[in-house]
């Protein structure tokens, strides 16, 4: 079953039954990211000042971590230009329109495209963000290297997701979700298969070293990487190079290689 098959089957109970699997934490975890986001982006206001933000949220779900985000965003005084969202579950789209309707975010458009086919013409975007959403991409240092693709020179690229809880935690963590998380999804009339679906992908994602160094090798600078809430979550935040990072590059590379000399010895 695919993702895309997944998050169709379960998108009218899906925000009701993601506050319930995890005891209402998942809003918190949402904040925390958001704060983090806010806090990246003050570190690097000098790429982002005077101008107004564009923002792409990939894999946006019900756009509750997209309306987070944004409302950090107007507390550092900033603006956004620009704000899309992807996604390839056509059901979570209607979730999120209704809910970008409610909230009156007049800027933000919605697209039904996975990563992958997103080709905007003539877009930037000064920040791009995924929540929970890197795990279910197949490809994820393809995703990683389309998204610098997607950013502004200096434009940051903000990934939130699961990791590996705390030694004393995790045995507790690993048996409410392969034995309960999903039967409880069930029991609220989501489908518990998609809910072994995410038990699955959890557990076969990759340490929060494993990201980082697919960070690096797309090329990204790295920036915040935090574990929050006893290690479940996991946030990095890298940003791709800037006009003079890139320039220095340049430079270093049209530089003729030195000759080296070997002595012999007789």
């Amino acid at each position: 079953m695919s993702s895309k098959v997944n998050f169709d089957t379960i998108a009218k109970r899906y925000d009701l039954i993601n506050e319930v699997i995890s005891f209402g934490l998942v809003n918190l975890w949402r904040s925390t990211f958001s704060r983090l986001v806010a806090e990246g982006l003050k570190r690097r206001s000098v790429t982002i000042v005077d101008q107004d933000l564009d923002v792409l949220e990939i894999g946006v779900g019900s756009g509750k971590q997209l309306h987070s985000v944004l409302k950090k965003i107007n507390k550092l005084n900033l603006k956004t230009d620009h704000v899309f969202g992807i996604d390839q579950s056509k059901e979570m789209l209607k979730i999120a329109q209704n809910n970008v309707n409610k909230w009156e975010e007049k800027n933000v458009r919605l697209v039904n495209l996975p990563l992958e086919q997103y080709s905007p013409v003539d877009q930037k975007f000064d920040l791009v963000i995924m929540s929970f959403a890197l795990r279910n991409i197949p490809d994820v240092f393809g995703a990683l290297e389309k998204s610098k693709k997607l950013l502004k020179p200096g434009g940051q690229l903000a990934v939130l997701d699961f990791s590996t809880p705390r030694l004393l935690l995790r045995p507790f963590v690993i048996i409410y979700e392969r034995f309960i998380l999903w039967r409880i999804a069930r029991l609220l009339g989501g489908n518990g298969h998609s809910y072994r679906y995410l038990t699955n992908s959890i557990e076969k994602w990759y340490t929060p070293q494993n990201v980082s160094y697919l960070f690096e090798k797309a090329g990204f600078k790295k920036m915040i990487v935090k574990r929050s809430w006893s290690g479940i979550v996991c946030t990095h935040i890298y940003h791709s190079p800037t006009l003079a990072e890139l320039e220095d590059y340049k430079r270093q590379s049209s530089k003729p290689l030195r000759s080296v000399s070997i002595m012999q010895n007789n």
